[in-house]
């Protein structure tokens, strides 16, 4: 895992050349739009309390790390701005959304993007749902009321894993015997925030998360 505050432009640079000559763009059947096909997953750790505020109680809860899966390259943000500025990074390195070029005669710049998978992306996009400007309103699973997908201008699209698979996450590492605790666990009763330094046994189990999820 590499934290993103130690991470070099050029080296994030190179990574997502290869991995646009590893990986191809392809056109969704509904929205037109070049999906670059590769894997790439995000997931937030937190910690959640209970707060009283007069009669009522507030479920609150603050993310003390989030990483991003780039096809093998794992990196983790301790803060939020960290994570918004990566991702404005990779929309202008890669010429996504609004940061596409304007060659209307070449079809390799279309309007193009890249589907990040989140397991539980009705808990996480609580977290970005401010963060970003969306193109659209998130697609609707009926059945619960969560996103199923919600693009941003940037050209990143996060779409719910769980959803498309109907599975929990420790029920889709047990089919793909990789069992979440294999690699380390998390006390969820333990308090966290952004400079709470992680076990290795902490950093593994957010690591198997990731590797699950794509």
């Amino acid at each position: 895992m590499i934290p993103y505050s130690e991470l070099f432009e050029v080296e994030l640079e190179n990574h997502l050349e290869k991995l646009e000559d590893k990986f191809e763009y392809k056109r969704g059947t509904t929205t037109g739009l070049q999906m670059l096909n590769a894997p790439l997953s995000f997931d937030i750790e937190t910690t959640s309390w209970k707060h009283k505020n007069g009669d009522q109680t507030l479920f609150l809860a603050n993310m003390y790390v989030c990483m991003v899966s780039l096809d093998g390259m794992k990196i983790s943000f301790r803060y939020w701005h960290e994570f918004q500025e990566f991702c404005e990074k990779i929309s202008q390195f890669l010429f996504l959304g609004k940061n596409q070029r304007k060659r209307k005669k070449d079809r390799r710049f279309a309007k193009r993007c890249i589907v990040i998978y989140v397991h539980n992306l009705g808990y996480e996009f609580e977290f970005i749902r401010d963060m970003f400007t969306w193109e659209s309103k998130p697609h609707i699973f009926a059945k619960t009321h969560s996103p199923i997908a919600v693009r941003s201008d940037l050209g990143i699209e996060f779409r719910c894993s769980y959803i498309a698979s109907g599975l929990s996450l420790a029920k889709v590492g047990e089919n793909l015997q990789t069992p979440i605790q294999k690699s380390g666990d998390l006390d969820y009763e333990k308090w966290r925030h952004n400079e709470t330094p992680l076990t290795g046994k902490e950093w593994g189990y957010c690591e198997t998360e990731l590797d699950i999820v794509v």
